[in-house]
């Protein structure tokens, strides 16, 4: 009888041995990748959740300062403050401006001395360095007697919100100190019929689209873009 021999393919096994050692490493690699990926995507969210808490806190105490300085005149002057936006809305057309003309009626300007220069402090002194802009809206209802009414709106709400901020910053009483904070800060925006005022049947409010607004952006926005901007 003869011995049979086992015989050991050890140049397959250490074949074998060698994919799995290349696998664990891949492992390891895609699992910190993973981890890594993780721990950034953690700090990018802790990052945009501390720019929200504070955006939301400098708006509440934005709203309450203007809602505590201006809840008296809001009725007469027929105006509203948006608590999310923070937009005050001056609502009575026939107030602003003559129909067509993008010259400030006397009522608003009367309006206008009383209002803008406690408007500054409020935003400066609650907003301060977490403003990025001071906006002056114009907006117009679609109509106009005109062969094309959005362009025609467009240059007449431009016009008006120029004039509006021109009086804003030239008569209105303005320290010399809040004038020149304010100026690097306020524009002027026409919306022609952009943003029009519906009712509820889906049918255009024209007196209630023909208004002017003024809103603050805060920083917020320009900070969020430079957390989620790629790095170079």
């Amino acid at each position: 009888m003869t011995d049979e021999v086992e015989t050991v393919d050890s140049d397959g096994d250490e074949f074998w041995q060698s994919v799995a050692d290349q696998m664990s490493g891949l492992m390891l690699v895609f699992m910190f990748i993973a981890v890594t990926y993780m721990i950034e995507v953690n700090r990018e969210k802790s990052k945009i959740e501390q720019v929200a808490v504070a955006y939301n806190r400098t708006k509440g105490t934005i709203y309450q300062a203007l809602d505590s300085t201006f809840a008296r005149d809001l009725p007469s002057w027929n105006a509203v403050i948006d608590s999310v936006s923070l937009v005050i809305r001056f609502r009575e057309p026939d107030v602003l401006f003559e129909p067509g003309s993008a010259e400030v009626k006397e009522p608003f300007k009367v309006i206008l001395r009383s209002f803008f220069p406690r408007y500054v402090q409020v935003i400066r002194e609650r907003g301060g360095a977490d403003l990025e802009e001071v906006r002056i809206e114009g907006h117009t209802s679609s109509e106009a007697n005109h062969s094309n009414p959005y362009f025609y709106n467009m240059e007449l709400s431009q016009a008006r919100t120029r004039a509006v901020l021109q009086f804003c910053l030239d008569s209105t009483g303005l320290t010399p100190s809040d004038r020149e904070w304010v100026r690097g800060l306020l524009t002027a925006n026409g919306l022609s019929s952009s943003r029009r005022v519906l009712l509820p049947d889906g049918q255009e409010d024209r007196p209630a689209s023909r208004r002017v607004e003024f809103r603050v952006r805060t920083n917020a926005e320009v900070r969020l873009a430079e957390i989620l901007r790629p790095s170079e």
